[in-house]
């Protein structure tokens, strides 16, 4: 009989993990459980179990420290840009060592593909439980502090558009995009060793499915479609790279994304007006208020483009940054250019890291599922704040853990796959 080691700090972080969906529900004043667990999960780090086949520390810490470095500038100039005002420099550098903190926990404990399977699904149970919670809320069975329902996008008033543990549609869009992606890409056997049925995949998607049609969101739906076409795309990258069909992928792919270009560049405005128009007229005025928002964020930007909001314009225009429903655009009023390209740059790291192992033989799904999971994460930020999310933050921490697995130990070429 299979023995497993057991170790009580990744337990711990396991359990922090499964706490992420509750972090709406103040326990100590403002305070939720995970923002009470978080700095004992980064104190017990140093005991967590070493993973199978980890590389070298000098190593893994060179590739972690590009990132670190990286989510440097992205703060610096943030503090930088309100150096006139003493109280929102401690504000922000308060704020971002939090953000610091959920998104370095991954890395401190996502080791090797076991541990990122095992954190992984644990996260496909917490987008369960919010797509449960908004079908729920949406039919009026379950009532959550800070849960909203809105009028249904379908027509129907049995079915109002609703939100549930996730209390903004962008957390859910990551999550059910990640969730849906890791059970596509990840072996049964690989993904929970106790299911034996067949339809366990299925189910899973089932109930991501329903959650959706709860949501009503087009967040959701965009950040999942992106993220289904991107590893459909690269799982055909790597099958013409290896079965050498290259050309056949070149001959096709390549002109098929040239004319997309092309058409949508004709049709921009026409493509805009559809989705600002998916979902009826409460929608399309939604909609019409953001892309306003939109314009007066980058008037904006282009007063301040290197650094940002000064302190005075900041508290001038606090709220509307805080909540303007575009990650890269309020992150551009905040730090300017140098925290937008800091961003940008780590999510390219990210991204070319996980390309680098996209045709390894144990990890190459899982490669390409991160790939795809960055990319709906970006669509999915072009929609919500995602820089003040704690939740975004971690996820970005974990997909960044694949790229800090030894490459010695996943051999690649997919001809000694048996």
């Amino acid at each position: 009989m299979k023995t497993t080691n057991f170790n009580f700090a990744n337990a711990f972080f396991m359990g922090w993990v499964l706490s992420l969906p509750f972090y709406n529900f103040s326990v100590v004043g403002t305070l939720s459980v995970d923002n009470l667990l978080a700095p004992i999960a980064i104190a017990m780090a140093p005991f967590a179990a070493r993973g199978r086949g980890q590389e070298s520390g000098v190593k893994r810490g060179g590739k972690v420290l590009l990132i670190v470095l990286l989510m440097g500038f992205y703060v610096l100039a943030q503090v930088i840009s309100s150096v006139n005002s003493k109280t929102l420099i401690f504000s922000r550098l308060w704020f971002f060592a939090k953000i610091f903190g959920y998104f370095v926990l991954p890395v401190l404990y996502v080791k090797d593909i076991q541990s990122f399977r095992k954190i992984g699904l644990a996260l496909v149970i917490n987008s369960l439980l919010g797509c449960i919670s908004v079908v729920l809320v949406s039919l009026g069975f379950l009532e959550l502090e800070g849960a909203r329902t809105e009028a249904s996008r379908f027509g129907y008033d049995w079915l109002p558009k609703s939100v549930g543990f996730f209390t903004n549609y962008g957390d859910l869009a990551v999550l059910v995009s990640f969730s849906a992606l890791f059970v596509i890409a990840t072996r049964r056997r690989d993904l929970v060793s106790a299911v034996t049925s067949k339809g366990f995949k299925a189910f899973v998607l089932a109930i991501l499915i329903v959650g959706m049609v709860a949501a009503q969101s087009r967040n959701v739906v965009l950040s999942l479609g992106v993220g289904l076409c991107s590893y459909l795309l690269f799982s055909w990258m790597v099958s013409a790279k290896t079965t050498g069909r290259r050309l056949l992928f070149f001959a096709t792919v390549v002109p098929a994304f040239a004319v997309f270009l092309a058409v949508g560049g004709i049709y921009l405005s026409e493509i805009i007006g559809f989705i600002k128009g998916a979902g009826g007229r409460i929608a399309l005025a939604n909609a019409e208020a953001r892309m306003e928002s939109y314009r007066l964020g980058l008037a904006l930007f282009w007063e301040s483009p290197i650094l940002g909001l000064g302190a005075e314009s900041y508290r001038q225009y606090e709220g509307f940054v805080d909540q303007l429903h575009n990650m890269w655009l309020g992150v551009a009023l905040r730090g300017g250019i140098i925290s937008l390209f800091a961003l940008s740059f780590a999510f390219f790291t990210g991204f070319a890291g996980a390309m680098r192992r996209f045709d390894e033989v144990e990890i190459g799904k899982e490669a390409r599922m991160v790939g795809a999971a960055i990319c709906s994460m970006f669509t999915s930020s072009l929609f919500y704040p995602g820089q003040s999310s704690y939740l975004f933050w971690f996820m970005f921490g974990f997909m960044l853990t694949l790229i800090t697995m030894s490459e010695s130990q996943h051999k690649k070429g997919r001809d000694v796959e048996k």
